[in-house]
């Protein structure tokens, strides 16, 4: 990936960001946090996938993805006013579900060693984390 590239991806990242915190979407739960983790373009510029994460339950969190999808337009209009690039690429978003696959590993590895909220010492068996072992 082109340097050129890595910097609209940066760039293209904050501005998207902070577009979606301004949807005004009843679907969009005040307080509702929506991070945009990625932004991945194509060498031409032509196109961008937008990875979010929303930290919610399932149900609020398909919500809020169909709320930022139909605002797409709205998002490609104000993207080309705030940032100088001649041609906005198209925008897709794409649930980034990487927290909670991590989540849903970790909740699985604390069950194989025998659990433990939080992973507390035990002696004997192991310390997981907490960094005096």
């Amino acid at each position: 990936m082109s340097r050129k590239v890595e910097k609209l991806n940066s760039e293209m990242q904050r501005t998207i960001a902070a577009i979606i915190r301004e949807i005004r979407d009843p679907r969009m739960q005040s307080g509702l946090i929506v991070t945009v983790t990625k932004v991945e373009t194509t060498n031409d510029l032509a196109h961008s996938k937008v990875y979010i994460s929303v930290m919610a339950d399932a149900e609020t969190t398909d919500r809020a993805l169909v709320a930022i999808t139909n605002a797409t337009p709205m998002i490609k209009r104000e993207l080309g006013n705030r940032i100088k690039v001649r041609s906005i690429p198209d925008l897709t978003f794409i649930l980034d579900t990487t927290e909670a696959e991590v989540a849903a590993i970790n909740a699985q590895l604390d069950s194989l060693l025998g659990g433990g909220a939080g992973g507390s010492c035990r002696s004997g068996g192991g310390c997981r984390g907490c960094g005096k072992h």
